[in-house]
């Protein structure tokens, strides 16, 4: 090497060898390029390695019955070593003391270590059987309450959503059925029993249901929502680039 680069590389010193200046300097970049060089091929092992394991996801029950569950068949055949746990939820945020990694909720979260994106805007209907309509008639108007009977859903409570017109209720005494279950619920508003507040894309799924013309200004704000000390697991990270590019992309029939 030393005759290819026209330069001595080493000193002889004694029974010793000792590197000279522009051997010592060579040396150095031998060494990056060594360290470099492991790496790349570090990395490139790392890429080979499928992630494995659960992802625990958390999300309303009705967002999970009528949407989610049938979009996730893709993400578990795209990572068949991945499994998934769905846990149903109020839309409330508590991912480290219940070791949630991911949740779909209905607000911005707001303690700090927590880390979301907007998906976008759910609207608000109330909505009655066509039997109900027929004995009750069409709810136009919060004048109008007294002579319907209404359905309670816990989750709506906690939210507040319509909250001046389900408290007019209350007061008048008006709440035929209440239930901490969107799946009971549903099914009292397909039976007659009273109106119920539903996002707007049920209508989508249930054609026997009748929408009231009565207006309402609440709308929800859809979440998809980490913790940054659990959110760096490869496999978490996953869910969650699938969640974000498909809401955005699937999802246009929620936010309608």
């Amino acid at each position: 090497m030393e005759e290819t680069l026209g330069t001595k590389l080493l000193e002889r010193f004694g029974q010793e060898f000792r590197l000279t200046s522009p051997g010592s300097e060579i040396f150095e970049r031998a060494v990056a390029v060594e360290q470099l060089t492991q790496e790349i091929n570090d990395r490139v092992r790392a890429l080979d390695v499928r992630p494995s394991g659960t992802v625990k996801l958390s999300v309303t029950e009705g967002l999970a019955n009528l949407w989610l569950t049938t979009r996730l068949a893709e993400f578990c055949r795209d990572n068949p070593d991945i499994n998934l746990e769905i846990i149903p939820s109020h839309g409330e945020y508590d991912l480290l003391t219940s070791g949630i990694d991911v949740a779909i909720g209905w607000h911005r979260p707001t303690e700090p270590r927590l880390v979301g994106s907007r998906m976008g805007f759910v609207s608000f209907r109330l909505f009655a059987s066509e039997e109900y309509v027929a004995t009750y008639g069409m709810l136009s108007d919060i004048e109008e309450i007294g002579r319907h009977h209404f359905l309670q859903y816990d989750t709506h409570v906690i939210q507040r959503w319509s909250a001046s017109l389900m408290e007019a209720v209350q007061a008048m005494d008006l709440i035929k059925l209440r239930t901490s279950s969107i799946s009971v619920y549903v099914i009292a508003v397909r039976a007659g029993i009273g109106i119920g507040l539903l996002p707007s894309f049920y209508r989508h799924h249930y054609s026997d249901l009748v929408e009231m013309p009565m207006e309402l200004a609440d709308r929800g704000e859809l979440w998809v929502v980490s913790h940054e000390e659990t959110n760096s697991s490869r496999r978490t990270r996953m869910l969650l680039d699938f969640l974000n590019t498909d809401f955005r992309k699937n999802g246009r029939y929620l936010f309608g």
